[in-house]
């Protein structure tokens, strides 16, 4: 575009116009002044004068120009300041937690059947051996330990240095206590089946040895089991264990110490108060846990969100839906269990589900990232096998995906027709399936949606609802005497994953957890090399060798791999969960939790 045309008369009165605006801007006697002296900038002497040289709009304009330049300049130095003000973790502090249910055996010997005694238990006592950040045993009473070449002898010394929170020491003798108290039968303690059969010798002052029949590639797991100290347990009697006051306030060797608890009227136990144990030095930043006690999940959530407490980790995906609606200054964590949900097939009764083909299909008709996706709102893990999807094994081999039509084509040719929306046989005899469901999310939840996937097959089913009210309704009505056609139920596997207390044919009957009642001698030997296995390769492939064997007899339809959301306030800081066997394990890293900081510049 061509550009204008000035002459250099209209340039020259351009610039007058303009010189003659600054002028006006200016002081009257400015340019007077820079004339004659040359000086811009106004001298001291000046400046005292200076109310007199400004108008009183110019004055307020210098005002308002210095207020800004005098807030930008802090504006830019707290910026800065802040730039490099570190936040680092301070002692001090409480963080509190809800738990549903109540303490009512917090000694090892007794915790295993209850998980608010489980997570009490794993603060309140040490063992030989604790879990890592990783679930590997590591030395925690243990000085030193060593195995011997035929993997059945374990020789453990213990350290010299351990108090129990009353000030008395922590002996040797109080460990073979521990040990012999787990498998006498008086106790019926729920880890005695682990010890049963091993030899225990107190060696020396400070040494025990463990002697197995066979080796046992898992035993170290088996010894981070909580010690109990001799010298209030030993003077009871067995028979009265149970009813003993220190079940509920214990006396530990652990990093927490009982402080004290809060009952109502009715004798339930409100609250709960651990401190650090004065036996040992400061390992952590908080100096204080307080755990809430509530009758349901729903109570319990509602306190979180009240902020009455700080964490919760929650017991069903209902509780996911009442703090998934915006709920601000929380974080999720997800725990990841070792453990799998499967249909198990009970093979030991008679009826349909002894057929081959009829199991087949119950398995294929069911859509398992439906169920996770849709049904558990994505709080599971797809698992097609025995093991947990947590593990690398559980991938050997792709089980078959979920196929309706193929479904349907095996019952078919089983000789199970259709006749309107139930199939029946030869002899018109419908094809009916009770499934055992646990009345708890997300078990109710699952069972519903299995339920339909069946019944879409021409399967008529009835779910069989079961109160979970205490543990021992469930263990004595449905598992102990394997009152079930079809049981939908989570087996948990721990840190080793040992699949001899779910699949060998010796733990067909109570109080073996072998489910479906399966016995293959092929899986047997699998499991048993698994248990000897000194090495990865070795049991990776008796593994795939469990997993065949499974595979080709059906005995359950495994369906996820449960996770629960810990939920905690944003508040609470360093926590760092990775792993967990139990839900326990959740506290595994407490000691670098912390709710205070102290504030330091870094340049």
């Amino acid at each position: 575009m061509e550009q204008p045309h000035h002459s250099e008369a209209e340039r020259t009165e351009s610039r007058s116009s303009v010189t003659h605006g600054v002028r006006k801007l200016l002081p009257k006697n400015f340019l007077l002044r820079l004339q004659k002296t040359g000086q811009v900038l106004p001298s001291a002497r000046q400046l005292v004068h200076a109310a007199n040289i400004f108008s009183k709009r110019e004055r307020q304009i210098l005002a308002t120009c210095f207020a800004l330049i005098t807030a930008s300049v802090i504006w830019l130095g707290v910026n800065q300041v802040s730039a490099h003000l570190t936040a680092d973790p301070a002692t001090g502090g409480t963080y509190q937690e809800a738990l549903v249910g109540q303490p009512r055996f917090l000694n090892p010997v007794f915790a295993g059947a209850q998980a608010v005694d489980v997570d009490l238990t794993r603060l309140i006592f040490s063992g030989l051996f604790r879990y890592d950040k990783n679930l590997k045993p590591v030395p925690d009473l243990t000085a030193s330990y060593s195995i011997s070449d035929d993997g059945r002898s374990y020789t453990v010394v213990l350290r010299d240095d351990v108090l129990w929170h009353d000030n008395e020491p922590l002996t040797i003798d109080d460990v073979v206590f521990t040990y012999e108290s787990l498998t006498d039968p008086d106790l019926r303690s729920p880890l005695g089946a682990t010890f049963r059969g091993v030899v225990i010798e107190r060696v020396d002052d400070h040494t025990i040895r463990f002697t197995l029949k066979e080796p046992y590639t898992g035993f170290l797991d088996a010894l981070t089991v909580g010690i109990i100290p001799q010298h209030i347990w030993g003077s009871i009697p067995t028979t009265q264990w149970r009813l003993a006051d220190f079940n509920i306030r214990p006396v530990g060797s652990g990093p927490w110490q009982f402080a004290s608890l809060n009952q109502d009227r009715d004798g339930f136990i409100k609250s709960y108060s651990l401190t650090q144990a004065d036996s040992l030095p400061n390992t952590g930043y908080l100096d204080r846990l307080v755990f809430k006690f509530f009758a349901d999940e729903p109570s319990a959530i509602q306190a979180l969100k009240n902020h009455s407490v700080d964490g919760f980790a929650l017991l069903s995906s209902d509780g996911l839906k009442e703090l998934s609606h915006g709920e601000g200054g929380f974080t999720h964590y997800d725990l990841r269990l070792p453990a799998v949900s499967a249909v198990f097939f009970n093979l030991g009764q008679s009826g349909p589900l002894t057929t081959l083909a009829i199991r087949q299909a119950l398995d294929m008709a069911i859509d398992r990232r439906a169920l996770v996706l849709d049904a558990l709102l994505g709080e599971a893990t797809v698992s097609t096998g025995p093991l947990p999807a947590t593990l690398i094994n559980n991938d050997i081999k792709d089980s078959p995906h979920f196929d309706k039509a193929a479904a349907e084509k095996l019952l078919d040719q089983s000789g199970w027709k259709r006749d309107g929306d139930v199939r029946k046989n030869k002899k018109g005899e419908p094809l009916n399936v009770t499934l055992t469901v646990i009345d708890r999310d997300p078990d109710r939840t699952a069972g519903q949606f299995i339920q339909a996937a069946w019944q879409a097959i021409g399967v008529s089913t009835k779910i069989d609802l079961i109160s979970p009210a205490t543990p021992t309704n469930v263990q004595r009505s449905v598992l102990r005497p394997r009152a079930y056609q079809a049981l939908l139920y989570t087996i948990v596997y721990g840190a080793w994953t040992d699949p001899y207390p779910f699949w060998h044919s010796s733990q067909r009957v109570d109080p073996g957890l072998n489910l479906s009642l399966f016995s293959n001698d092929a899986a047997d030997k699998a499991i048993e090399t698994i248990r000897r296995a000194q090495d990865d390769a070795t049991a990776s492939k008796s593994y795939e060798a469990l997993r065949n064997a499974i595979d080709d007899t059906v005995p359950a339809a495994f369906l996820y791999t449960p996770v629960r959301q810990y939920i905690i306030s944003d508040d609470v800081r360093g926590i760092m969960v990775t792993k967990v066997a139990s839900l326990a394990d959740r506290f595994n890293d407490i000691a670098s939790w912390y709710t205070k900081t102290n504030q330091r510049l870094t340049w």
